[in-house]
């Protein structure tokens, strides 16, 4: 008698596709793990790369607004306000500026949700004054060698050459810095003698404030100060003067002259209306104005007690000198409209030229090594340079 099959015993062939088919069952839930485990990590790098590039935004748009404090302080002042402002559509910033804080700038940027914090303390570095000769507006007019020793020259003026007339030599200790990008004319030699560099383009200097008003009313304490009023082509001559000689040059027109005298301190000639900076372009402007002349060997030692190294203040004048053989000596700070007539002279320390001046003859500016304006009651000069201080990083 034959032995009977159980119905429930499976065929070896039956039973490897049941094997096969557990397996495709088993690798097709671990790739569906594996896609969702990958889709969320992706889905998750998205998110945390969404979220770096919103955070770095942010902090750029607080950088931003430190930046934005920095320049209203630099052409307004130190105050207290909050700066709200839209970078973009996505961006904004929040500043709060603290007058006697440190740091007294905090700016809040923020980019999509995304909020950082960044802290800094903003103010002025005073820079050091570099230039023997400085101009804010108009030309070098050369009809003689230049010589500029020790120290820089400035150029204000924003267009067209920066020098006319002809080719004559500029010899320079130092840089020139000038705001005229343009080339300099191939006839004009300019000899560096001690490393600088023709530096074009540059921001303008803020021209000086001064006020020759209050020498008006200056009487003599420890300085003696000597009232005098100009008279059209009055001339004094061989006289010595001690302190701070003051002219009143109300209504004033022509030429007062100082002919082989001798001043020991400083000389301040107050103008009731100051030319603008912008009209002293041409010489023609230049021309018009009253003119201080300084004939013969004529010296004027700058400084005193009291107006620390002034030499002269005159900023509604020409200066003026005669070419020939006497030679005129100054030295300290002289601030003036222009010239038309610069002869011999040879100053020591910084000459300043509101607008176009004139080099007929032999004349040199020197600036001694280390030497800087002292003017507690002359020109603002000493240029300022708004700095900020990065303090700590964003939050």
């Amino acid at each position: 008698m034959s032995a009977r099959r159980s119905p429930y015993r499976c065929s070896r062939a039956a039973r490897e596709r049941g094997v096969v088919l557990l397996a495709v069952l088993v690798l097709t839930a671990v790739f569906a793990t594996l896609a969702a485990s990958l889709g969320h990590s992706v889905r998750s790098a998205l998110r945390a790369r969404s979220n770096v590039e919103a955070l770095t935004r942010a902090e750029r748009a607080a950088r931003s607004g430190v930046e934005l404090a920095a320049a209203r302080i630099a052409t307004s002042g130190l105050a207290s306000e909050t700066i709200d402002a839209v970078l973009g559509p996505d961006r904004s910033v929040q500043v709060t500026v603290t007058t006697g804080d440190d740091p007294n700038v905090v700016a809040r940027g923020s980019c999509l949700g995304t909020e950082v914090t960044v802290r800094a303390h903003v103010g002025s570095t005073l820079l050091p004054w570099k230039y023997a000769l400085a101009n804010y507006r108009g030309l070098a007019q050369l009809y003689a060698p230049l010589a500029v020793s020790g120290g820089s020259l400035y150029i204000g003026e924003p267009n067209g050459s920066i020098f006319s007339v002809s080719g004559c030599p500029v010899t320079l200790g130092g840089d020139l810095d000038r705001v005229y990008s343009g080339p300099i004319p191939a006839w004009q030699v300019i000899t560096y003698s001690g490393g600088g560099h023709d530096n074009n383009g540059i921001a303008p200097l803020t021209e000086p404030t001064y006020d020759t008003a209050r020498f008006l009313t200056m009487v003599g304490d420890t300085t003696p100060v000597h009232h005098l009023t100009w008279g059209s082509g009055q001339t004094i001559r061989r006289s010595t003067y001690e302190g701070i000689v003051v002219i009143d040059a109300t209504g004033a027109s022509g030429r007062f002259t100082f002919e082989d005298c001798t001043i020991n301190g400083c000389v301040v000639v107050h103008s009731p209306t100051i030319p603008s900076t912008a009209s002293l372009s041409n010489s023609l402007a230049v021309s018009l104005l009253p003119a201080l002349y300084l004939k013969g060997n004529t010296v004027i030692n700058g400084g005193t007690a009291r107006t620390g190294n002034l030499c002269i203040l005159a900023p509604g004048c020409q200066l003026s000198l005669p070419n020939g053989s006497a030679v005129a000596r100054t030295s300290g700070l002289i601030l003036i409209c222009g010239c038309l007539v610069v002869g011999n002279l040879q100053h020591t320390g910084a000459v300043v030229f509101r607008g176009t001046y004139a080099v007929v003859d032999s004349a040199s500016f020197t600036r001694p090594d280390g030497w800087q304006p002292d003017l507690p009651l002359g020109p603002d000069l000493t240029p300022w340079r708004t700095a900020i201080r990065w303090v700590g990083g964003g939050t």
